[in-house]
């Protein structure tokens, strides 16, 4: 019995296929449906179940571009593989002890060992194992990160033919205690038994055929679907283009109604533009008059403080004045009062006179 493996390394345009396919999300109609429930699946990473399983590689991948980008100072290809994604297999004259349930567990157990090992060796983070149990011959499906936690680097673009040659190795030395064997070197075989040596152990060129049938029935009706698909969004993005349509005539109406509101807004924009001016001048000669006022007021208060001033120099005058006119008029009666004495002594003195004669 002999024990084999192959590995692929699958972008984020294509793994999401595989995946639904190793873990039966999407069923394939080769399968033999009442032995779903026969199938076994490990998942690793506390991922919770199968539909979880995308979410959580994109998210991974994510920490990943970060991760290389900070080490490598550059970017990972748009191209990168997501995941390296493997099978085991079993040959022909194996398929009646990997088929009788009684030793699964015991395959599983040396399955996941071999991945594990992968897992440690490479430094990445194992995703899955799936044992496929309802298909002709039972083997394993198996996906771990591409990528190399401790040098920073993708996995797969670096293994040479040699490293996937000693995957052959590890493989066997994970079941050979149920008694499976390593596979001949691929050139060996094709040198003892020709052209189509590397389908003596996977199948006839037959059962290849039959599986490629069953695969192309599958692909066939993914086609269905999505030319369903493809008719359901035309005729969506024609709602939407229409929809558009209306949007871009509702707009343009929209546009002339604005450009007459802008119209008339610049107009009475111009016309509150020249109040302003107009108000502008009169306020600038309302500033003028008012400093006017104030030049006037100021002069109008020194006026009245002279005018103050005048008064009482007036009635001081007023005063003299009157105490002028007192002096004088005293000075009068006393000159009259002399006078009339003077008269008097005159008219005494003759009378006097007159009496000595």
């Amino acid at each position: 019995m002999i024990v084999s493996t192959r590995i692929k390394s699958y972008n984020i345009k294509k793994f999401a296929y595989y995946i639904r396919h190793d873990l039966r999300l999407n069923i394939p109609d080769y399968v033999d449906k009442s032995r779903l429930n026969k199938n076994r699946y490990i998942l690793f990473q506390d991922i919770k179940d199968g539909n979880g399983v995308e979410d959580w590689i994109l998210n991974e991948w994510s920490f990943i571009q970060k991760d290389f980008k900070k080490h490598n100072k550059r970017k990972l290809r748009k191209d990168t593989g997501l995941i390296i994604e493997g099978i085991i297999t079993f040959s022909k004259d194996s398929r009646d002890f990997v088929n009788d349930e009684r030793n699964w567990n015991e395959l599983d157990k040396r399955a996941l060992e071999f991945v594990k090992t992968l897992e440690e060796e490479w430094n990445t983070k194992a995703v899955y194992l799936v044992r496929h149990s309802d298909e002709y011959t039972t083997h394993y499906h198996f996906a771990v990160m591409n990528y190399n936690y401790q040098t920073h680097q993708t996995i797969r673009a670096k293994l040479k033919k040699r490293d996937t040659s000693q995957l052959q190795d590890k493989v066997a030395d994970a079941f050979q205690d149920l008694g499976f064997l390593r596979g001949k070197h691929l050139a060996k075989r094709i040198e003892e038994e020709g052209e189509f040596a590397n389908t003596r152990n996977w199948g006839s060129v037959f059962s290849i055929h039959k599986k490629l049938l069953h695969e192309i029935v599958e692909l066939e009706k993914k086609e269905k679907e999505l030319l369903e698909k493809i008719k359901k969004y035309e005729e969506l993005v024609s709602k939407k283009e229409e929809k558009l349509k209306r949007l871009e005539n509702e707009i343009k109406e929209k546009e002339s109604k604005c450009e007459e509101k802008l119209l008339k807004g610049q107009k009475t924009l111009e016309k509150y533009l020249k109040r302003l001016k107009r108000a502008k001048k009169e306020y600038g000669e309302i500033i003028q008059l008012r400093n006017q006022l104030e030049e006037v007021l100021k002069e109008n208060k020194r006026l009245k403080e002279e005018n103050e001033k005048l008064k009482k120099l007036l009635e001081d005058k007023k005063e003299e004045i009157n105490k002028d006119d007192t002096k004088a008029e005293l000075k009068r009666i006393l000159k009259e009062i002399e006078e009339e004495e003077k008269i008097k002594s005159k008219k005494d003195k003759k009378k006097g006179f007159r009496r000595k004669l």
